[in-house]
């Protein structure tokens, strides 16, 4: 139920903390400064659902679990400290929350609607992918490496993809998209 090292979730180790404002590890704890929006709060708010105490229909709960940003950087401390699993716990809360049918949220449901439209959160022609391939490094038909590049790349910043291919190709290998 409760996690030894909870402090941890929230702020960097000590010996590694360079000033007071490179000391929060959980950005929605940071931002709210609450113990309910970091991970001490989700952990008991988990276990009172588990024992059936709280309702996912509260605004609360639902306001909570998806202003985390699923950083993992509480999974992160979890691992260092413990061997505990966070950020399954997190993502569960979401699946169980959607499930049940209280997610996702209004503002995260545009952006499912245009990235189940398009195939990208950019809302562009799933046509255009590949239009940042040039002719010095075009993929191959079958290579050993898979070269996936993601939406911003793709779309936005061609040049960045762009440029780890021709890296690719420089180094003598193949690639694939």
């Amino acid at each position: 139920r409760h996690w030894p090292a909870q402090g941890h979730a929230r702020f960097i180790d000590y010996n590694f903390v360079q000033g007071i404002e490179y000391a929060y590890r959980c950005p929605s704890w940071q931002f709210e400064m609450l113990d309910a929006y970091g991970l001490s709060g989700k952990c008991n708010i988990v276990y009172q659902l588990l024992q059936g105490d709280l309702d996912e229909a509260s605004p609360t709960l639902r306001e909570v679990a998806y202003k985390c940003f699923l950083c993992g950087s509480c999974d992160v401390a979890g691992k260092r400290n413990s061997d505990f699993e966070m950020q399954m716990m997190l993502e569960s809360l979401r699946v169980r929350l959607v499930d049940k049918g209280y997610g996702p949220l209004p503002a995260h449901q545009s952006v499912t609607n245009v990235i189940e439209q398009s195939g990208n959160r950019f809302g562009y022609a799933r046509d255009n992918r590949h239009a940042w391939v040039r002719e010095e490094a075009p993929p191959s038909d079958k290579a050993d490496l898979l070269y996936i590049v993601g939406d911003l790349h793709a779309y936005e910043e061609k040049s960045a993809a762009r440029a780890t291919a021709v890296i690719i190709k420089r180094a003598g290998l193949d690639y694939m998209l």
